[in-house]
């Protein structure tokens, strides 16, 4: 019976101590700095056939970036940026053919890479995407580095399952 409970505690400390067990990482929601005066200026196109004119866009860290987007298409088409580090989720709405619109944001100060996309129903699915790599790069933000799950909520359900029979013999 003691021991019943010994397992029990550890368990619920581990977890508490781990905190969120979710079994695939949730996207950072994190504020952003503002900036008035861009130091660079980055144009990107939506074209035909579901694309941009670009795959890859490189920006510097640290810095106040003015994104234009231009519909070169006759559907309607967006330009959105996932969040990481400093730089929350941005988009530039939607946007008809021959429109362009713009927004400024500043950079996080960390070499990362993160992507971008079209969020109108259907047309990431058919490939109008591309990344946007921050300073040197690194590591896609946006992609867990493990298969699906992180270990030690594997371990601690190994360790329940191994403490139940414990249980039960006592």
């Amino acid at each position: 019976m003691k021991y019943k409970f010994v397992i029990l505690f550890v368990s619920i400390l581990l977890i508490s101590m781990y905190g969120n067990l979710s079994i695939v990482n949730a996207e950072k929601t994190v504020t952003t700095d503002t900036c008035s005066n861009p130091t660079m200026s980055v144009t990107i196109a939506g074209q035909s056939g579901f694309k941009f004119n670009v795959t890859e866009i490189k920006v510097p860290k640290d810095t106040c970036v003015k994104f234009t987007f231009v519909n070169e298409d006759s559907l309607i088409h967006d330009f959105t940026v996932t969040g990481v580090d400093s730089m929350d989720t941005f988009q530039i709405p939607e946007v008809n053919k021959g429109v362009a619109k713009s927004i400024v944001i500043k950079t996080p100060n960390v070499d990362t890479t993160t992507d971008f996309y079209c969020s109108v129903p259907g047309h990431r699915e058919q490939g109008m995407e591309g990344k946007l790599v921050i300073g040197s790069g690194g590591d896609d933000a946006n992609k867990s580095s493990s298969p699906g799950f992180e270990l030690l909520p594997a371990f601690l359900a190994l360790f329940v399952l191994l403490a139940i029979p414990i249980m039960k013999r006592k």
